[in-house]
């Protein structure tokens, strides 16, 4: 019943088994047909030019040996676990059972090329024959015609058609011959890929004559005794054989965690039903999850377990795929557990077990030398601790007076007072933010909910709508349209500016400033270094861009608001350039300034002064005056 299930016959004596190379579920159907009804002699869609390196490297396989061919460019052919031929050879060689290698001697083209097949998995459901019967049925497959009556548009694919067709030649050649010496009650399993039996099987129902005049050869020659001509002298090329380094485990068509796993299961009759690519990745999961939450303390929940597989399983439908590879595996468990679980996970599936004693020198592998396409990963690690470096030498060494009273004759306001470029650069920073966060309120402040009617306007207002569950009305959301950006920036500290005497408006230094008038204590009344003073802000206004406002404390159309706050607020209204202006103040702005933005267009946002914190507040608030542009180079060792 196996022989019926796995395998298409061809007639008593032969049977073929098309297969998909690198597949999984293909290498157990091959393992369970050798436990279960051995055939009397194995072919292998291999070169018979591997014969020697081959059987050199048969009772060693479990080192993964690497046949490396000095061609140019150079082949390198890994006998993957995991590949059908691979199990097919290894099976027959502890069965004792004779192979033989029927693919054309010239190794023409890179061997155990992946075969355009959706998924094998579909074997978990489906035996290899329907599978191979649907693969049939998919599409049209090529002709017993010669190659260069094709109509190509493509070269390249030409050359592959041609080159496959006289393997396909070849092979069934071969097989003409073979079935000759299968004792009674005995098969002759032949195992390739899937897309050659097609062919295989029509060149093995041909006559002797046809088949001569398909292979080319004169109708009075004998093509069986050619064919046997050739193989009591077959062309031999010396493969070197490596070990594959455990450091290169990316090069195998599945993941190390499989091939390692199949190693130790394969002679368990018992267990081969169950080794499937589900529970590799579950376990692989498991142990990823078991290494992260040992080294990290960190805990996964089994629901993000559910939820990992069920989007790297979606993510492989929308490409067509059963199950997920390895690139699919790692990049789900960045997005469910970040880079370190990722890099775990990746470890885990290349984990090859070191060699003891190996038998071949090791040999490490890159995807280009093996003409296979790759995607980089970066895992942005977190760094465990800091590199352990001594604290920092302290340079800046606060200066004192030798007496009191030595800096205040210094000071001279009289040369061009400037201020402090680094508090420069705080104070825009803050202003900044508040442009940020007036923005974030305005957003808010612009949407308005009302009961569902006609249309959804903006969308469903979720939080509205639980509210008025209970009523059983859908509330949605309509914003307003325009788009909404802060530029003026008015900061009133205190109210009260009998404190503050000095009534000042600077001007930016460069486009990255912007213009500011202010009212603050006095320059020359707190001295902290020679030509240094320090000032406190009890109100000021930032206005973007530089170079526009005038002294708006001379100006006598502000004289009409009583407060020095209103008067700053007034004038940020006047020279903003947006369509709001910030407001930082205890006390909201007063209705007489909302009617006068509004007539301009303008909206004003209030930032309660309790919303900063004090620290900050303290920090922005404090700045120093210098008498002149030359005590800016020294000015850090008395500020701080």
């Amino acid at each position: 019943m196996v022989r019926e299930e796995l395998t298409l016959a061809v007639h008593d004596r032969l049977r073929l088994m098309p297969v998909v190379h690198g597949s999984v579920e293909y290498t157990v159907a091959i393992r369970k047909l050798f436990l279960n009804d051995p055939p009397t002699s194995v072919a292998l869609e291999l070169p018979g030019s591997l014969e020697g390196s081959v059987t050199r490297a048969l009772p060693h396989l479990d080192e993964i040996p690497v046949l490396s061919l000095a061609m140019e460019p150079a082949l390198h052919l890994i006998l993957e676990p995991l590949e059908p031929l691979v199990e097919a050879l290894r099976s027959a060689f502890e069965l004792s059972i004779p192979y033989h290698l029927i693919d054309q001697p010239e190794l023409s083209r890179i061997p155990f090329s992946s075969n355009p097949f959706p998924d094998t998995y579909a074997l978990s459901f489906l035996t290899p024959v329907e599978l191979y019967r649907l693969y049939v049925k998919s599409g049209p497959h090529r002709p017993l015609i010669p190659a260069a009556a094709a109509d190509f548009a493509d070269q390249f694919d030409l050359m592959v058609r041609e080159s496959d067709r006289q393997r396909e030649i070849h092979m069934a050649g071969q097989l003409r011959l073979l079935q000759n010496f299968v004792p009674d009650g005995g098969y002759l399993l032949a195992v390739c890929g899937l897309e050659h039996v097609a062919s295989i099987q029509r060149m093995l129902a041909l006559s002797g004559d046809d088949f001569a005049e398909l292979s080319g050869q004169q109708n009075d020659s004998e093509p069986l005794q050619a064919l046997l001509d050739q193989k009591k002298d077959p062309i031999s090329l010396d493969a070197e054989i490596h070990s594959l380094s455990r450091q290169t485990p990316e090069v195998l068509d599945q993941p190390a965690y499989y091939n390692s796993s199949w190693l130790l299961i394969r002679s368990r009759t018992d267990l081969i039903d169950h080794f499937n690519r589900i529970l590799l990745q579950r376990t692989a999961y498991r142990d990823a999850v078991h290494r992260y939450e040992r080294e990290s303390t960190e805990s996964f929940s089994r629901r993000k377990e559910k939820l990992f597989f069920r989007f790297a399983r979606n993510w492989s439908l929308i490409e067509g795929r059963l199950l997920p590879d390895l690139y699919k595996l790692v990049m789900a468990g960045r997005a469910f557990g970040g880079d370190a679980f990722a890099r775990i996970l990746y470890d885990i599936l290349n984990y090859l077990p070191p060699l003891i004693d190996p038998h071949f020198p090791s040999r490490e592998l890159t995807l280009d030398e093996m003409y296979r396409s790759s995607k980089l990963i970066r895992f942005r690690l977190k760094i465990k601790r800091k590199r352990p470096v001594p604290p920092p030498r302290l340079i800046k060494r606060f200066q004192k007076e030798k007496y009191p009273g030595e800096w205040r004759t210094s000071w001279d306001s009289g040369q061009g007072i400037c201020s402090y470029p680094p508090e420069d650069i705080q104070i825009e920073d803050f202003g900044r933010d508040l442009q940020k966060k007036a923005r974030t309120l305005l957003s808010s402040t612009r949407q308005r909910s009302q009961e569902f009617t006609s249309s959804l306007l903006d969308g469903i207002d979720y939080r509205e709508t639980i509210r008025n569950l209970h009523l059983g009305k859908i509330i949605v959301r309509e914003e307003a349209e325009g788009s909404i950006d802060a530029g003026s920036v008015v900061i009133v500290f205190d109210e009260d500016d009998t404190d503050y005497p000095w009534q000042m408006v600077w001007y930016g230094e460069h486009s990255q400033e912007s213009d500011m008038a202010m009212y603050a204590t006095a320059p020359g009344q707190e001295i902290v270094g020679p030509g240094i003073s320090r000032c406190v802000y009890g109100g000021l206004l930032m206005t973007y861009p530089p170079g526009r406002l005038h002294n708006i404390w001379e100006d006598s159309h502000y004289n009409g608001f009583e407060r020095v706050g209103d008067k700053l607020l007034a004038a940020g209204i006047e020279y903003n350039e947006k369509n709001a202006v910030v407001h930082l103040a205890a006390r909201p702005p007063s209705a007489r300034l909302h009617a006068l933005a509004g007539r301009l267009g303008q909206k004003l946002v209030h930032v309660p002064l309790s919303t900063i914190s004090p620290v900050t507040l303290g920090r922005v608030r404090r700045f120093h005056v210098l008498d002149s542009r030359d005590r800016r180079s020294d000015a850090g060792d008395y500020i701080w």
